[in-house]
């Protein structure tokens, strides 16, 4: 879609303005050896050392569960009751975001019970919500190569497909596609055949201009391929003209109700929008791909269970790769301009003294917009 935008609007340069303006710790930490580490420590400023503190209720807290005490001697398996419960107990705390519980549980069952299918099908849940979303795919992967039973290979299967499909659609919806690439890469390698991965790593690459990586990628495919055709389309050649290059007659159709007042500090312009119903003041930046907020304004969002997890991915920032959660919004509005199921990171920024955020590409470009920066006044039509 066409885009104006007046007196040479130089704004910040995505992603990496604010961001990490000072050094610190990520969201969540990655899992070293099958989550052998609790992987929320970080998030919970707590440290336990075993299985039995994680299954420790509060007193107002009653659990039933398993503790190191439970278990039966060495070299029996836990009857299928007591199994089941402690399964259901699991999935229950994954549900309930308990994943520091579920990750010393874990630790502790798998190193007695180490190819107990259905606990390392709950582990790659765990990883899901706790790691890199690829990683948990990855994870998946590997459990095809042990003996699973035919449902279990379907399970495992299902949820490969559904992780993968889901992500690839998202991150495409908000044209997030250097991390799109990042996502699908170690996909490849482990699924090289997979038409799915084939297809959006080299429209990722094409995305970025990257003709020799997306043409190395779609090598996996025939050349005439419609669907390879169709990607290499995208790559923009010298000898084709601009999109636009002046400005045209419809730069008056912007109406009133979508003439919007902006903030404005020194060279940068901020906003004010609604997020899920949430006021929020968002730093306009045509050079970020994915609409960011702050942790400190994720963790105060009010109507929380209506945000839906995406996943976590890595990003880089001016400080290096961070690990950053996504999350779905069920809207994103400034004045009447709305667009739905909205994309959002959710990133360390520091100190921003003027912003919540930064208002990315995957809302603006869904408009064709203006920016008049001597009135500060962004036009959305």
């Amino acid at each position: 879609m066409r885009t104006w935008l007046w007196g040479g609007l130089a704004l910040s340069l995505g992603l990496n303005l604010y961001l990490l303006l000072q050094p610190a710790n990520n969201l969540f930490v990655q899992p070293t050896e099958r989550l052998r580490q609790p992987a929320i420590e970080a998030q919970s400023g707590t440290s336990t050392t075993s299985v039995r503190d994680a299954l420790t209720p509060a007193a107002s807290e009653p659990v039933v569960g398993p503790s190191a005490a439970h278990y039966p001697p060495d070299g029996h398996k836990p009857s299928a009751k007591l199994r089941t419960t402690w399964l259901q107990q699991n999935r229950q705390w994954l549900q309930d975001g308990q994943y520091q519980r579920v990750t010393l549980f874990l630790q502790d069952y798998l190193k007695r019970y180490p190819q107990d299918l259905d606990f390392l099908i709950l582990e790659g849940d765990l990883v899901a919500k706790t790691s890199l979303l690829s990683d948990a795919i990855l994870h998946y992967y590997t459990l095809l190569n042990l003996p699973l039973s035919k449902t279990q290979r379907q399970q495992v299967t299902l949820t490969i497909d559904g992780l993968a499909d889901n992500t690839i659609t998202q991150l495409k919806k908000s044209y997030s596609w250097d991390i799109l690439a990042v996502f699908v890469e170690p996909l490849l390698q482990v699924a090289p055949t997979n038409r799915k991965f084939i297809l959006a790593l080299s429209q990722a690459y094409g995305e970025q201009q990257q003709a020799s990586l997306m043409e190395n990628t779609l090598a996996a495919l025939d050349y005439n391929d419609p669907d390879a055709m169709a990607i290499r389309a995208i790559i923009k050649h010298d000898d084709i003209a601009p999109a636009y290059t002046q400005q045209t007659a419809q730069e008056t159709k912007y109406i009133a109700e979508n003439v919007v007042s902006l903030m404005q500090h020194g060279d940068q312009y901020v906003v004010q929008v609604q997020l899920s119903g949430n006021n929020l003041n968002l730093l306009l930046d045509t050079g970020a791909t994915t609409t960011a907020i702050s942790r400190q304004v994720f963790s105060q969002l009010s109507n929380q269970y209506k945000i839906k997890f995406i996943g976590q991915f890595t990003v880089n920032t001016a400080g290096g790769q961070v690990l950053a959660p996504m999350y779905q919004f069920a809207s994103l509005q400034i004045n009447h301009a709305i667009v739905e199921n909205i994309t959002v990171m959710v990133l360390p920024m520091g100190e921003m003294k003027h912003a919540d955020g930064l208002l990315g590409m995957n809302f603006l470009r869904e408009f064709e917009f203006r920016l008049d920066q001597k009135n500060a006044r962004l036009y959305l039509q």
